[in-house]
């Protein structure tokens, strides 16, 4: 939270009342939303914040399905949703470990054991969605 603190006030935002995340802190992008770190001012646990494009404010739709979906997903091999306020945004479990595209670079790929390990779990990902009619 600190260094939350002593981020420029500028770029410094507020989502859902308690988590506070810098928009110079992007951790991933795609076509429909940028992911950036943010942190709850309560408890000081780091958080990922999901902002949709802003093409979407007019599908607000799009982002409901999504929230419904991660709400009936209570899995651990699925990241979970913590928060969202009323428009763009939704707070995720900051998984802090990065990508998997940053674990490959990083190793220089994945040995047969990582593979298998990482497989093992998209499989049980993938099993339970499909458990609840989701995939």
């Amino acid at each position: 939270f600190a260094n939350y603190c002593m981020t420029d006030k500028k770029t410094l935002k507020l989502i859902a009342g308690k988590f506070l995340w810098d928009t110079t802190k992007v951790i991933g992008k795609g076509a429909t939303c940028s992911v950036y770190k943010g942190v709850n001012k309560e408890n000081g646990e780091y958080v990922a914040i999901k902002k949709f494009i802003d093409d979407f404010r007019n599908y607000p739709e799009f982002v409901s399905k999504e929230v419904d979906i991660l709400e009936s997903t209570r899995n651990p091999y699925i990241v979970s949703l913590i928060a969202r306020d009323k428009t763009l945004f939704i707070v995720l479990e900051y998984c802090n470990r990065g990508s998997l595209f940053d674990h490959i670079l990083l190793h220089n790929g994945l040995t047969d054991e990582m593979f298998l390990a990482l497989l093992d779990c998209l499989h049980k990902g993938l099993q339970f969605l499909r458990s609840i009619n989701v995939a």
